[in-house]
């Protein structure tokens, strides 16, 4: 059985992009000539976090 410790043993970065609404960072949303999405991020080095938001024009 691994630790966590076993497992991360230098610079670790996550990003999660919602898909649906959760309690973390919202769903994809349309709206009139735009589709939304939000993504944070997290590094462990410098314990930085930062929310991205997109937004893209819809054809």
């Amino acid at each position: 059985v691994y630790t966590r410790d076993d497992m991360v043993t230098s610079d670790v970065i996550f990003a999660a992009t919602g898909v649906t609404d959760g309690s973390l960072v919202p769903g994809i949303k349309r709206e009139v000539g735009f589709v939304t999405a939000e993504t944070i991020l997290m590094r462990s080095k410098t314990g930085s976090v930062r929310r991205m938001i997109y937004r893209n024009p819809t054809k």
